[in-house]
């Protein structure tokens, strides 16, 4: 997935985890939300946390990062 992001002092990029299950109208397992600026360009584990903030146990998503950041 690739996007532009024209202001990232207030950007979030959000992992979530959705069930497939079709009768539940919001289908999220985890998720993990943070600020693009915080983004770093590499392999990383992202922890997960349910709808309520706790962190999920031993549960993570093991993601690749790359970030092109324009001249300054």
């Amino acid at each position: 997935m690739q996007f532009t992001v024209t202001c990232p002092q207030l950007a979030l990029v959000m992992f979530k985890v959705l069930d497939n299950i079709p009768a539940m109208k919001d289908a999220t397992i985890a998720q993990y939300c943070l600020p693009v600026r915080c983004l770093q360009t590499g392999y990383r584990m992202i922890e997960l946390y349910d709808m309520q903030g706790e962190r999920l146990g031993p549960t993570s998503l093991f993601v690749h990062i790359a970030v092109d950041r324009p001249p300054a």
